[in-house]
């Protein structure tokens, strides 16, 4: 190659684009994993919050069991109607992540993918967030789990739980409900394999 057919003049030859990303990428392939690894969480934290969101905007799903109006309302405020509960499917891994008594189910979706079954569900609780996060303290399984993370901020408290040798992961996110006055609004993300 002449001199001047190489678009950057002056640069030795191995100093092309390609070769200082190769030379980058071998040297961060360590990174990009992690990255990888941390994106993969990311998502399911996003759809999880997604969910919560959605779940708390439209208020569930089928099999309703009656809305009432419970929440505690302050004086001159307008009460808010409780959305329908709905039912736990049959299949509900329940050994794994428990629903306590007194909460309102207003949504369970499950998907299937990737030899994967994702369960999400959706609760209204008068407990407060770290009693929620408390209680899957205690409740998840205690052999071959650990708690991977907990984080409590401004309210809100969100917990992973792991199960290396069976491939499973509970995850909770709990926090005060903007819409329900008195509930907190609780998330639960169960993921099993098929």
């Amino acid at each position: 190659m002449a001199r001047q057919d190489r678009p950057f003049r002056g640069l030795p030859v191995f100093l092309t684009p390609q070769s200082v990303y190769n030379a980058a990428r071998k040297q961060c392939e360590g990174t990009f994993a992690q990255l990888e690894g941390l994106m993969k969480h990311a998502v399911f934290l996003g759809a999880l919050l997604g969910l919560l969101a959605l779940a708390a905007a439209c208020g569930g799903g089928k099999e309703a069991i009656a809305p009432d109006t419970d929440s505690e309302v302050s004086e001159g405020e307008t009460p808010v109607a409780l959305p329908a509960a709905v039912a736990l499917p049959p299949d509900y891994p329940a050994d794994i992540a428990p629903i306590p008594a007194g909460a309102r189910i207003i949504d369970v979706r499950s998907v299937t993918s990737g030899g994967e079954i994702s369960t999400f569900v959706t609760y209204l609780t008068k407990e407060d967030p770290e009693s929620v996060a408390d209680f899957y303290d205690d409740e998840v399984p205690g052999e071959g789990w650990e708690q991977t993370s907990r984080v409590s901020r401004e309210g809100d408290v969100g917990a992973v739980y792991r199960n290396d040798a069976e491939d499973k992961t509970v995850t909770v996110h709990a926090a005060l409900s903007d819409i329900y006055a008195g509930y907190t609004v609780v998330a639960l993300l169960i993921r099993v394999p098929e």
